[in-house]
């Protein structure tokens, strides 16, 4: 970005920054990545940085953020026939998963409690309690038996 800025005549700012990524022409998720180093390199300089913030805001809202190739999902068959295999608790949540398409943490979270309606045709799950004392971590690692 040095060398960008320094060929145009611009000072390192928070402005030249966010010209800097829009020139790269890379996808928007990659802009994302450079603009968010960028905004955290000159927040730890003492730089203005709100620029920065309002472009990555700007290319968060675009869909930056979600990735472009995502995982194709399990075909409903493949998942039932694997599911009538397991422990009836462990059908459940792995029928939970794939209808939510929610992360194996999240289902791991989830308590009796939670499971408001279970019946053949439909679970209704209430997502939105969580047990005192437990924080919601999306990225923790679920190992069965543990």
């Amino acid at each position: 970005m040095l060398a960008w800025t320094s060929a145009r005549g611009l000072g390192m700012t928070a402005d030249s920054a966010c010209l800097f990524v829009a020139a790269t022409g890379i996808r928007p998720q990659g802009q994302l990545a450079y603009t968010k180093a960028l905004s955290a390199s000159f927040g730890a300089m003492g730089f203005e940085n709100h620029p920065l913030r309002v472009l990555a805001k700007a290319l968060r809202g675009g869909g930056a953020a979600i990735p472009d190739s995502q995982a194709t999902p399990l075909e409903k068959e493949k998942l039932v026939s694997y599911a009538r295999l397991q422990q009836p608790s462990v059908h459940l949540a792995l029928l939970v998963a794939w209808k939510t398409a929610s992360r194996w943490a999240e289902v791991a979270d989830l308590s009796f409690a939670q499971f408001l309606l279970v019946t053949q045709k439909e679970v209704i799950v209430d997502w939105f309690q969580t047990p005192k004392g437990r924080t919601h971590d999306p990225f923790k690692a679920v190992i069965p038996g543990r």
